[in-house]
C-alpha cells in the first residue's frame, strides 16, 4: 500500500476543493438536476473535517479503514463524518429552488 501525505483535521483552514471527474447523470428536471459546478460548491461548503473525509473515500475511493488510518482517527468517526457530510451535500444539491 502506499502512503498518502497525512492530513490534519482541522476546521480553521479552508481547502479548495478537488475538481470532480466527470458524472453521467441520469435526466432530471431542471430543479433538481445536479451539475459538477453545483458539487464543488457543495463540497466546498462542507467543513474541513467532512471534506477531507469525503476526498479521501469518494473522489480518491479509499475505503472507510485506509480514511481512517490515513487520518490517524477512528473508524467510527470516519463512518459518521461521511454519513453527515453526504446528508449535507443531498440538502445543498437537492434542495427545491426557489422562484420568486
Amino acid at each position: 500500500m502506499h502512503q498518502l501525505p497525512r492530513l490534519a483535521l482541522s476546521y480553521a483552514a479552508p481547502l479548495r476543493p478537488p475538481p470532480l471527474p466527470s458524472l453521467a447523470l441520469p435526466r432530471k428536471p431542471e430543479t433538481t438536476r445536479l451539475r459538477n459546478v453545483d458539487l464543488s460548491r457543495a463540497i466546498a461548503q462542507l467543513p474541513i473535517a467532512y471534506r477531507q473525509v469525503i476526498q479521501l473515500a469518494d473522489l480518491e475511493g479509499l475505503s472507510d479503514k485506509e480514511v481512517a488510518d490515513h487520518l490517524q482517527i477512528p473508524l467510527g468517526t470516519v463512518t459518521s463524518s461521511l454519513t453527515r457530510a453526504r446528508s449535507l451535500l443531498r440538502r445543498y444539491c437537492f434542495q427545491p429552488k426557489r422562484v420568486k
